[in-house]
């Protein structure tokens, strides 16, 4: 979920309109509980499984293994991290790597995710204690951090002395508190945001000239804000031409790029610095595969069809014939994983279930029919959703294909990478990471679906 801004909330959507009109169901059917537990090579596994209203989620939590530090890979991760102990960190701040002999990176906490808000960071500075002398002066290191810098992020782990380290964040300083206590103890805690920043501020009304296709009406906004990102990637493969003007209409470009990725049901994010729109398939061309035995904290995985509608259609208005207007169904899209797909689970719940959208934009059936896909696709994509838990993982990326694998039925699936959090104490010597997947397929081991 993001605010109007595209800056990511702890709100709770209770209903969504698309168009205009929207059809939504609710089913209160609730069903038995039942549990079983399992043991295998990992020490012992304990599988949940809840069905009750809507949603059936499966949680493995894992043992310690050896004393180590448990990789969260995938196998390439534990063999070169794994006996570590140290995280370690370095900032890059208006492209110079931060080195201070008063103030040091204390802290770190960054969310992003493929769903089109920005991506955030939070950083802290500190200085060190500066025992009897309690000057309340502010270090100099700290006045030279300045609003709309640059900044970069490295988080990773010492080996044999050395950082072996990757970018996480790469982004730009959107606001800047300090603060100093009466022991003359200062910090600096700094929010940067990924480069869709500059976006946001811009608002124009425009007609995309000679663009038949929305990604290429984005590429056209996208390409004005190329220095801000490390790079630029717009990739949808099957996008059906428009016969309708494309019209940037009041909104900034940062809206006007995400409604036109979720016209074709592609992914508008950003990882690492590197701005990416592209669809759903070409984010799970490469896998991580995640065994029983690598040691992750803990493994949640859920099923839920709230909001997942049987039907989508969309209807346009026909210049030729006021009443026969144009229109175009779905009840499937791209998918992710494998076995029963979300149209399939929700055919077999009562009612119309069915999500209407009128968008006098179209101009064919064949243009109805993939706005309608589109739209089927990002809704499917939050059937399946797993939650990994586990010491930080440095090298995972946004929108990378993730493969569960020995767990059994229904988690055992192929799932992509849809969000990741990632918290480093560089007091405490912690550094955590949380990463979420998801598949628009349920591999279902049970009859519950």
């Amino acid at each position: 979920m993001a605010d109007d801004n595209g800056f990511p909330n702890n709100d709770v959507e209770s209903g969504e309109e698309t168009g205009n009109s929207t059809q939504e169901f609710t089913n209160n059917t609730s069903g038995n509980q039942a549990s079983t537990s399992t043991s295998g090579s990992s020490g012992g596994i304990l599988v949940s499984l809840a069905a009750a209203g809507m949603s059936t989620s499966f949680n493995v939590p894992f043992n310690s293994f050896g004393g180590s530090l448990m990789g969260t890979d995938w196998s390439s991760f534990v063999k070169n991290y794994d006996g570590c102990a140290m995280p370690a960190g370095s900032l890059y701040i208006g492209g110079s790597k931060w080195k201070s002999d008063t103030a040091f990176f204390s802290s770190f906490d960054m969310e992003a995710s493929v769903w089109g808000e920005a991506s955030i960071c939070n950083i802290t500075i500190k200085t060190l204690k500066n025992g009897s002398n309690k000057k309340l002066e502010l270090s100099k290191d700290l006045t030279k951090i300045k609003a709309g810098e640059k900044v970069k992020v490295c988080l990773g782990y010492l080996v044999s002395g050395k950082e072996k380290s990757d970018v996480v964040f790469e982004g730009y300083i959107s606001s800047l508190e300090i603060n100093v206590d009466e022991q003359a103890n200062q910090e600096a805690i700094i929010q940067a945001t990924d480069g869709k920043i500059w976006m946001m501020s811009s608002r124009s009304t425009e007609l995309k000239k000679d663009k038949k296709k929305y990604s290429d009406a984005a590429s056209d906004t996208i390409k004005g804000y190329k220095s801000k990102f490390k790079s630029t990637k717009i990739s949808v493969s099957g996008e059906s031409q428009t016969e309708t003007a494309i019209y940037q209409n009041g909104e900034s470009d940062f809206e006007f790029v995400k409604n036109m990725s979720e016209r074709i049901g592609a992914l508008f994010y950003v990882d690492r610095g590197k701005l990416n729109l592209t669809d759903v398939k070409s984010n799970s061309s490469s896998e991580y595969s995640i065994g029983t035995d690598q040691g992750i904290r803990k493994l949640s995985v859920s099923v839920n069809m709230w909001g997942i509608p049987k039907k989508v259609t969309v209807i346009g208005s026909n210049s030729k014939d006021i009443e026969k207007p144009i229109k175009g169904s779905a009840t499937s899209g791209e998918s992710i994983g494998s076995g029963t797909d979300a149209g399939k689970i929700t055919s077999n719940l009562g009612g119309e279930n069915e999500v209407i959208i009128y968008d006098n934009s179209i101009s064919s059936k064949e243009e109805a029919k993939a706005r309608a896909e589109a739209y089927f696709t990002l809704k499917a994509l939050k059937l399946v959703e797993g939650k990994i838990e586990s010491v930080g993982n440095h090298s995972i990326c946004l929108g990378s294909g993730v493969k569960l694998t020995g767990y059994g039925k229904p988690i055992d699936n192929s799932y992509i990478v849809t969000k990741i959090k990632h918290m480093a104490n560089f007091n405490d010597h912690t550094f955590d990471s949380e990463i979420y997947i998801n598949a628009s397929k349920y591999n279902s081991g049970s009859s519950l679906f």
